[in-house]
């Protein structure tokens, strides 16, 4: 059985990520061909970015210059990115690592696998609460 590689966080480290994935994905039997990638519901010039991301194959706001392939697949649905994985890359700055394990937890099936890609370390958590809410 083949095992679905998923991609959360859209910054550039995030589009970086997908697009390394998604390039290696294409030549293994072992994984899904389809990553899947979620992206936060912002506006980028009038356009939602998983439209550019889908349509455009850009992220027009994070990482201009880096085409994303197109066996990448972008949405703002966690729960439908994440029902279905096997292997989780987490591009998430570290003070956001907690609400995104909260809002997660629900949907990720047995077996799955966390793999963090964080830059920083969590010092203070009090920052989590701030930026996101559900």
């Amino acid at each position: 059985m083949v095992k679905r590689v998923v991609v959360l966080g859209c910054g550039a480290w995030g589009t970086a990520t997908v697009k390394l994935v998604a390039d290696n994905v294409k030549s293994s039997k072992e994984f899904h061909e389809e990553v899947y990638w979620y992206v936060r519901d912002e506006d980028c010039n009038g356009r939602s970015l998983t439209t550019w991301i889908n349509q455009e194959h850009i992220n027009p706001k994070y990482l201009p210059t880096l085409d994303i392939p197109s066996n990448v697949s972008a949405s703002s649905n966690i729960q439908k990115v994440v029902e279905e994985a096997d292997i989780i890359l987490v591009s998430y700055p570290s003070c956001h690592i907690l609400w995104l394990v909260e809002n997660v937890k629900k949907f990720i099936k047995d077996g799955a696998y966390f793999v963090s890609f964080c830059k920083v370390s969590l010092k203070n958590t009090d920052v989590c609460k701030i930026r996101y809410k559900t």
